[in-house]
């Protein structure tokens, strides 16, 4: 039997920048249907070509899609990008130990493709600014990977405090890696607009910075989440912010954004 994800999944399948424009879709029972038009076209070209690969990639759930998000599909992650915060919303990948087990030492080479900078920050956004360009899929994972530059794109970026992005959220990182040894984990990271942040000083553009972010993996048989704040302290301890999966995803599907 065909899964919803799959049918999702189907229409934008290894296209190296597809992006898709979610008009609306419902993962529940009532409404097992979607609108949606592309927005490159040389990625509607790929999607006749795509041949059904993606469970060797992805994880098998993922939120439903809001209205003003916009599907991006890479070789080694599906992310949603909120284009009112021009950053992902968030992203769903795999870490096997095939793809970091390597002596390679990566360059944080950050990158806005062509066909994402109307809907994505660049990296001279963040100039000054006091927030880090922070990895929702972590570099250390990719390092044997052919395709491991597509993780510095910033489609894949979330802006994180200096304390957050290099404390609590690279010791969960961490905590994935050594996992990921034995068996493939799956991730789904992303980001909450729970509250009002400060801006991005150089960034001409309208955009929002999220007040916390958040990351839920697991072996298919157990799974462990946090929500981070942005304001932790370098040297918190992640058990402080572990949350149940189930609560951390009903936030997730509520979508907070600040009303102010």
């Amino acid at each position: 039997m065909i899964t919803k994800f799959e049918k999702l999944m189907s229409l934008v399948l290894f296209a190296p920048i597809a992006v898709v424009c979610i008009a609306a879709y419902d993962f529940g029972p009532a409404n097992d249907r979607f609108a949606y038009h592309m927005s490159v076209a040389a990625a509607q070209e790929s999607v006749h070509r795509a041949r059904p690969q993606f469970a060797s990639v992805f994880a098998t759930q993922i939120p439903a899609l809001r209205d003003g998000q916009v599907l991006v599909q890479k070789h080694l992650y599906l992310a949603a990008i909120n284009v009112e915060a021009k950053q992902p919303a968030w992203i769903v990948y795999r870490v096997s130990r095939a793809d970091w087990d390597t002596e390679n030492v990566l360059e944080r080479n950050f990158s806005t493709p062509d066909g994402l900078r109307d809907i994505c920050l660049e990296q001279s956004d963040y100039e000054q600014s006091g927030f880090d360009l922070g990895h929702l899929y972590g570099l250390q994972f990719v390092s044997a990977s052919h395709y491991a530059s597509e993780v510095n794109q910033l489609c894949a970026i979330a802006a994180q405090r200096p304390s957050l992005n290099r404390g609590p959220w690279l010791r969960v990182e961490n905590m994935i890696k050594e996992a990921s040894k034995a068996k493939t984990i799956e991730v789904i990271a992303g980001q909450l607009w729970l509250k009002d942040m400060p801006k991005l000083p150089a960034a001409e553009e309208s955009h929002k910075i999220a007040s916390h972010c958040w990351i839920i993996y697991g072996d298919g048989k157990t799974e462990e989440a946090y929500l981070f704040p942005q304001n932790v302290e370098i040297s918190e301890r992640v058990d402080s912010y572990k949350m149940d999966p189930s609560e951390l995803r009903k936030r997730v599907s509520q979508e907070w954004w600040s009303e102010k």
